[in-house]
């Protein structure tokens, strides 16, 4: 649990040389016969959001092989905290992997997901990784329209890490929108 938790915590802060030793750390073979106890989603969630920003493309296909199975599922963690649609994780590691054509389906995918829940913190999020997906397509136009909806949106609910995501991706606001 707690080293799911450290790589994407440190990989968040920058801090790549712990994220890349906790994200090592992490045996996906105990994983794959983990019956997803109480804090599974932690550990793979945590394992895609730092080989993504690590870059590392063998964790990457780990987290991307315990996600497959539950693809269309919303990743929680016992009754208190949910980190939004598995499809937008699965984006992240097949961005990873360089599928970038499955990736950006996987974020609108999840897009369409934190819609129906009405996750507006999770559909900002997502909107960045397919806005970035969308640009390396050469659909610019559909880039920018998702960009700057996901911005705004961060703007105003005051949602520092997509903007620090939006960021990192080299998106950024419009001039009409702050960071606050």
């Amino acid at each position: 649990l707690w080293l799911g938790s450290l790589a994407w915590a440190a990989a968040e802060q920058q801090r790549f040389d712990v994220a890349a030793h906790a994200l090592s750390q992490i045996d996906a073979d105990v994983l794959k016969t983990d019956e997803q106890s109480m804090d599974w989603y932690l550990v793979v969630c945590g394992m895609a959001v730092a080989s993504n920003r690590l870059d590392d493309r063998d964790a990457a296909q780990r987290s991307l092989d315990l996600l497959d199975p539950c693809a269309h599922a919303l990743a929680v963690v016992g009754q208190v905290a949910i980190f939004g649609a598995v499809s937008h994780f699965r984006g992240l590691c097949l961005a990873t992997l360089g599928r970038h054509a499955e990736a950006l389906d996987c974020f609108d995918d999840a897009v369409d997901f934190h819609d129906r829940i009405r996750a507006v913190p999770h559909r900002a999020m997502s909107q960045i990784e397919l806005a970035s997906e969308l640009a390396r397509a050469g659909r610019s136009a559909e880039a920018e329209i998702c960009q700057q909806a996901a911005i705004q949106v961060a703007a105003a609910h005051q949602l520092g890490g997509v903007l620090s995501r939006a960021n990192q991706l080299g998106l950024r606001a419009p001039h009409s929108v702050s960071g606050g």
